[in-house]
């Protein structure tokens, strides 16, 4: 067995052998391999990839493609050398008409099947922590040692073919002094899914109670931390549940596959991109990410709102 402290400076290509080889006793991949891309995993028959690639390019927030396979490929050359996607997640999950029929250490039981379906790498939001911590932003799942939390949204996304589903987000508390720093730092990493869609309220997005996450573990927040939400990529879940496929396969929500990127891809921006956090309400609490350029006309028009034109 090996000390879960020491898998956050473990290069990929390590970590993924001994994830193959079953000897970790951790339940999820949330703070592993500091620095580099993870992705969720959706497998499913050829019949029904162009589909849900079209699905993903058109939810592009919570399902960045990395890359898809061709029916029966089972590594994936540009993302990793050395990879089985039949072994190297922690766990996974096997659907059968929408129904989450069975969790798995392994799919090399399911080769035979597997030879006719398609695997799709989705990018992951554990791919920004390193980031995130790099700007002085704690990580409370990570400190308190549990997979982040997930929960399914009222808002939709927008459908093809037999693909639809409501948004799933990760929460992520936030002390509210560190709100901008935690946009500035995700923002241009849109392969992780980029800056929050939501930062405030649960209720907003009809999240009814943050204890009960629908996946993941409960995070609890600390004294002025602030809720903040980003897409997910369990969305794909979601929506291969309801597509009803026959068969496929996810990764479990939490245990994800671990490449060979470096998450280090970051445009330079001039000074009016820059995001900025603004409180616009307080009851129900809500805070709006503008770029810098875009605060500064809102804040001209405001001037210009209050000028008595009468005198």
């Amino acid at each position: 067995m090996f000390l879960t402290g020491g898998l956050k400076s473990l290069l990929p290509h390590v970590l993924r052998r001994i994830i193959r080889c079953n000897k970790l006793s951790i339940s999820n991949t949330s703070g592993m391999a500091e620095g580099y891309k993870q992705a969720n995993i959706v497998i499913l028959h050829k019949s029904l990839a162009d589909d849900f690639e079209k699905f993903c390019r058109a939810n592009d927030g919570p399902l960045p493609l990395l890359y898809r396979s061709k029916p029966g490929d089972w590594n994936c050359p540009s993302l990793s050398s050395d990879s089985d996607i039949r072994t190297d997640c922690l766990q996974y999950r096997m659907y059968e008409h929408g129904a989450c029929t069975g969790s798995l250490k392994s799919l090399k039981e399911y080769s035979e099947q597997l030879k006719d379906m398609v695997t799709f790498y989705l990018g992951c939001s554990f791919s920004f922590e390193k980031a995130v911590q790099n700007s002085g932003i704690p990580i409370r799942n990570v400190e308190q040692k549990r997979n982040v939390s997930m929960y399914k949204t009222a808002v939709p996304c927008y459908s093809i073919s037999t693909f639809h589903c409501n948004l799933v987000v990760t929460m992520r508390p936030i002390p509210e002094s560190k709100l901008e720093s935690a946009a500035l730092a995700t923002s241009e990493l849109k392969e992780a899914h980029g800056a929050p869609i939501h930062i405030g309220d649960p209720g907003l997005l009809g999240i009814q109670d943050l204890s009960k996450p629908d996946y993941g573990d409960s995070v609890q927040l600390h004294s002025g931390d602030i809720p903040v939400f980003w897409a997910c990529g369990v969305t794909g879940i979601e929506a291969i549940i309801n597509c009803r496929a026959p068969l496929a396969f996810t990764h479990s929500p939490g245990c994800m596959f671990i490449t060979d990127l470096k998450n280090d891809n970051v445009r330079v921006r001039s000074s009016g991109e820059v995001p900025q956090v603004h409180c616009i309400s307080q009851d129900p609490l809500h805070y709006s990410i503008v770029s810098a350029e875009a605060a500064r006309k809102i804040k001209t028009l405001e001037t210009l709102i209050g000028i008595d034109p009468g005198k």
